[in-house]
């Protein structure tokens, strides 16, 4: 981490991947909460939290995904809570929280870790995304052709 440039370029590279998911209103209601004191407090208290846990044991394997899990359920609640309990309202969608939340992670991942380690945190990113996304977004969403949970005997 004492290359900043090559920390620029990192981010950027994840920045690019996620770009238009947002639109500049995610980006300013982002930049609204997480300017909040309470809320950087926070969500740095997750971070720090999820990291150590997920880091207990050394390395990042499957036995992580919990932590994963818990750590964005817990990010994506804090979002919720300061979307819905704050004197101003701000309008926020869980696609929206889970991109961003996707962003930061990712980039964390990238900038700490190397080759296997990354491939295999980054994977369990992504599956925690999509599980939260289950748990979080209206299966009213379901594009199926057919009924989403139908099969064929």
């Amino acid at each position: 981490m004492n290359q900043p440039e090559l920390i620029y370029v990192e981010v950027i590279k994840v920045y690019d991947e996620n770009k238009t998911k947002f639109t500049p209103i995610d980006i300013e209601n982002i930049k609204t909460i997480v300017s909040l004191s309470n809320s950087v407090t926070e969500l740095n208290g997750i971070f720090l939290d999820a990291f150590t846990k997920i880091m207990e044991d050394g390395k990042i394997d499957m036995n992580d995904s919990i932590h994963f899990m818990t750590f964005i359920h817990e990010v994506v609640r804090l979002f919720n809570d300061y979307t819905t309990n704050q004197n101003f309202k701000i309008s926020l969608s869980s696609e929206t929280v889970l991109q961003f939340l996707y962003f930061i992670i990712k980039s964390i991942l990238v900038l700490t870790l190397d080759d296997e380690q990354e491939r295999v945190a980054i994977s369990m990113l992504d599956a925690s995304v999509k599980l939260i996304q289950i748990t979080v977004l209206p299966i009213a969403k379901c594009k199926c052709n057919r009924g989403c949970f139908s099969f064929n005997h």
